[in-house]
């Protein structure tokens, strides 16, 4: 059997444990918010364009040019292909997006020898869809039947299969116009099946890539809880005996969130399941922190792996870090949320 090295995957959490492994089983895999909502759409001046001033919407301002503004923070088209070209320098084996919406081209422009999973599309409004828009609005439906999810593989060594979107229940998203207007777009998770190979070694592993209710308020944290549940019925629902990898926005510090509780210890208390979080056992000596207890180095994105006891195949973790700086030319933060990432090592009976 040919044994072939992986691309390195610096950690920013342990630099006196550098990445060596030079000859063993090893694939790569990060989560990135990419802030890809819009920065401005331009409305035709009517209806539709002073409505949308009248209307007291997180985020969300119509100046008197009719250009409705969304993002005047986010990376924009050249940040986006900023971020095209920090993936393709990192040569992650495997990556999962959240909120890539509306400069997807810009960061796939920059990304040769990756293959992409389902892009659904971003919030682009012309004035044929107002009618369809406002009607949407005014029953408090999502105005995009899109995720903002992706997943992206080397095409030399991974293929997506098997792509499924879940939308999360209605009482996991909290917010319409306000509490980070959640409930405007349809958030989920993804799952996919990815066929990893390395040399003469091919192995399926599962991927979920999730994204769930942003904010701070009690009802945000009670819809992420749902969240939690739902996810957790879903895994053990799953006809596979495959290692799963579970990465995204999660919205969700151990701090604040009852997430190890709800999620990680009860999916532990299955019969054959082990699941851990990446950046608590490399970066945090294996210790969450402390729910009800302060920050510290606590993260909103996360990167969870399980193993299956009935599997033949089992994921050992090598390294994992957080990107803790990643800037445009100007200086400005190419994302709300930095990415994380991880290696792993395939290990088979």
């Amino acid at each position: 059997m040919t044994i072939i090295a992986a691309s390195a995957v610096m950690s920013s959490c342990s630099a006196d444990t550098p990445f060596e492994e030079t000859a063993a089983r090893i694939f790569s895999v990060a989560t990135y918010n990419v802030d890809g909502l819009p920065v401005c759409i331009p409305l035709e001046e009517g209806f539709m364009s002073q409505f949308l001033k009248n209307q007291d919407i997180d985020g969300v301002e119509v100046d008197d040019d009719n250009n409705m503004y969304f993002n005047t923070d986010g990376p924009g088209e050249d940040g986006s292909k900023s971020i095209g070209s920090y993936i393709s320098g990192k040569e992650w084996d495997i990556f999962g997006l959240n909120e890539d919406f509306n400069y997807h081209t810009q960061i796939w422009s920059e990304l040769t020898g990756y293959s992409q999973g389902t892009y659904q599309g971003g919030f682009f409004v012309n004035k044929e869809m107002y009618a369809s828009l406002l009607a949407r609005f005014m029953a408090k439906k999502p105005l995009f039947d899109i995720d903002g999810l992706e997943i992206g593989v080397k095409s030399d060594c991974c293929t997506i299969i098997g792509e499924q979107m879940i939308p999360w229940n209605s009482d996991a998203v909290y917010g319409y116009t306000s509490n980070g207007s959640d409930e405007l777009t349809r958030k989920g998770f993804r799952y996919c099946q990815v066929l990893v190979s390395k040399g003469n070694l091919t192995v399926p592993v599962d991927f979920i890539i999730l994204h769930t209710d942003a904010g701070s308020a009690a009802e945000d944290i009670s819809a992420r809880e749902k969240s939690f549940s739902q996810l957790l019925d879903y895994i053990k629902g799953m006809n596979s005996v495959n290692p799963l990898i579970i990465m995204g926005d999660w919205n969700s510090y151990y701090h604040r969130d009852n997430l190890r509780e709800l999620f990680i210890d009860r999916l532990n208390a299955e019969s054959g399941i082990s699941v851990r979080d990446a950046w608590v056992e490399f970066c945090n000596r294996g210790e969450y922190p402390q729910y009800g207890g302060t920050k510290g180095n606590d993260r909103l994105d996360k990167i969870l792996f399980l193993n299956r006891a009935e599997s033949p195949i089992r994921l050992e973790l090598v390294s994992a870090g957080n990107v803790e700086s990643f800037t445009n030319a100007d200086g400005t933060q190419l994302s709300d949320h930095l990415p994380v990432e991880a290696s792993f090592r395939i290990i088979t009976e």
